[in-house]
């Protein structure tokens, strides 16, 4: 893993020329459109004040959208290009040898929401020094009951707390902090978690490699989809997980994704334990950071996780992170400010949250600067229609990385139909991620909603009532948009999402059907799904078509 020193001049590297770039740009476009306003000004000084108003609005937001998306463009080019020798040195890691057993334990987190089938596949480890615990957090009886038949026929230990104070957080701190001997690592579990049987011996060989290390991240694929709504999300999983995280990464920041990781009880005793806000993924690799701690993703120790079931499930956890966002934005000043943070690294940190939940904003106020121009009079991509050259390329820039997965695989055609309902998806939810965003910066507290497994049709009243928002926000667009052109071309992107939004919200009752899977009984008489015989990491890599021939 590459050093701090290191990092900051690739980063840098990247970062100055772009900002130069687009500052000039945005300077640029408001003097030239500004001088083209000033001979009218005198007929209408009020239209060339909102104007002038308007046009910095634009000016500024045009800086954030095209930095972020280019920013991202490069680093993710980079590390494709890269990704080669990065997986080679993974793979160096892996062969190595274990010279010590440290005692491991697997913290498997539910609340009303467990999951047989992943308990089962994760729970089947070949290192020896380890053990399973449940952390159930669940209210509902027959949750508990389903936890307690489980653990008393596999001789497994459940803990429970008398509240549910800290979210997720409170649950793991809860073991940790009064079970300190009982661990020199843990892993952390979600309920739909599919770990491969050679997880823990091969996350252990990380920290053995690299003495900084303080939690390593793994991989994620989606499981097999259940529904039409699932089946747009594999592609979303994957290339996040191999992608997008990792270039950050090894870039900048990137934060722990809070399952399907491990970490030393070295480094989380010297933190504090986990910070108990609702992104405590988010909040605990900030404070790694802080104290000198590295973390890495291994491209090579591959796991599973469910995608959300349905529209609605989705959305309630993008909230939910981005209410985390502001959370942690506004608790972990001292945190994120500190100087023990490299300067690149702090920086980039701010860059993250604007990509996080800033952006929403950003996109409004541009297109709403930009309609407001045009119904004054100014037509800003007329007067400089390179500008929407410009922006056409950032737009198709974030879909770059999904390429190296797909693009020479028999699953290359999900791409297009992954690129427009992602984009469908994300313009329905800017009015949500708003009002969100807003009531959470006023001192609303912060909801943790668990995200439901299995099976979750849509029925009428929740798809009427998931319209609503949507739809008058879009209307209004769309007013404004003909108001400014005489047409709603230029709104064309959130017209769409309004006519296709009824449908990826019951795309969650079209059901795919599903191969039956193998069991096997036990002793016991209860029901264990049999993991893939071959889970070896470089097997796997070579499984999802990532292997060294494929980069």
């Amino acid at each position: 893993m590459k050093s701090n020193k290191e990092k900051s001049k690739i980063y840098w590297s990247v970062t100055i020329p772009l900002i130069i770039l687009y500052t000039a740009v945005s300077v640029g476009t408001f003097v030239y459109v500004l001088l083209s306003m000033i001979p009218s000004a005198s007929e209408n000084v009020f239209n060339f004040v909102i104007s002038t108003i308007c046009l910095g609005v634009f000016c500024i937001s045009t800086f954030f959208v095209l930095f972020m998306s280019t920013r991202e463009f490069f680093i993710n080019i980079l590390y494709i290009c890269k990704r080669k020798k990065i997986i080679a040195q993974h793979k160096k890691i892996l062969e190595t040898n274990l010279s010590e057993k440290p005692k491991v334990v697997l913290l498997y987190c539910t609340c009303n929401d467990f999951c047989l089938d992943a308990i089962s596949v994760s729970m089947k480890q070949n290192y020896s020094n380890y053990e399973l615990i449940i952390l159930d957090d669940s209210s509902k009886i027959e949750y508990k009951q389903m936890v307690d038949d489980f653990a008393l026929k596999n001789n497994i230990r459940v803990i429970r707390r008398d509240n549910r104070v800290g979210f997720k957080a409170g649950n793991l701190n809860n073991y940790l902090k009064n079970h300190q001997d009982e661990y020199d690592y843990f892993v952390v579990l979600d309920s739909d978690e599919k770990i491969p049987e050679n997880f823990i011996e091969d996350s252990l060989k990380y920290f053995f490699y690299n003495e900084k290390l303080g939690a390593l991240q793994c991989v994620h694929t989606a499981q097999k989809p259940r529904n039409l709504f699932q089946f747009f999300g594999e592609v979303f999983v994957k290339t996040d997980s191999f992608i997008a995280l990792p270039s950050k990464l090894e870039f900048g920041f990137s934060a722990l994704i809070g399952h399907g990781m491990m970490i030393s009880k070295r480094a989380i005793a010297d933190v504090g334990f986990f910070p108990e806000c609702i992104v405590e993924d988010y909040a605990l690799s900030l404070k790694l950071f802080e104290r000198g701690y590295q973390i890495d993703y291994s491209p090579l120790i591959v796991c599973e996780e469910e995608f959300p079931p349905n529209y609605i499930i989705a959305k309630k956890r993008r909230l939910r992170w981005h209410e985390g966002d502001v959370e942690v934005q506004r608790n972990m000043k001292d945190c994120y400010k500190s100087k023990n943070l490299p300067a690149f690294l702090r920086f980039d940190f701010q860059i993250a949250q604007i990509g996080n939940y800033k952006i929403p904003f950003i996109i409004f106020l541009f297109t709403i600067s930009n309609l407001v121009l045009a119904i004054l009079g100014t037509n800003i991509f007329s007067v400089m229609p390179y500008l929407g050259i410009l922006f056409a390329f950032n737009t198709i820039f974030p879909f770059v990385k999904d390429l190296p997965l797909f693009l020479f695989t028999k699953e290359c055609w999900k791409l297009p139909i992954y690129w427009i309902s992602f984009t469908l998806v994300f313009a329905s939810y800017l009015p949500y991620m708003m009002l969100r965003v807003t009531r959470a910066w006023f001192g609303k507290k912060p909801v943790f909603n668990v995200t439901q497994k299995g099976k979750q049709r849509v029925f009428w009243v929740a798809l009427l009532r998931e319209m609503i928002i949507p739809v008058i926000f879009i209307g209004l667009i769309a007013l404004l948009t003909y108001f400014a052109f005489s047409t709603i071309t230029p709104s064309i992107t959130f017209v769409a999402t309004g006519i296709a939004l009824p449908f990826i919200i019951l795309c969650a009752n079209i059901e795919l059907k599903q191969k039956s899977k193998k069991v096997k009984m036990c002793s016991d008489n209860i029901i264990v799904f049999e993991p893939k015989k071959d889970t070896s990491a470089e097997k796997i890599s070579e499984n999802l078509k990532i292997s060294d021939g494929n980069l």
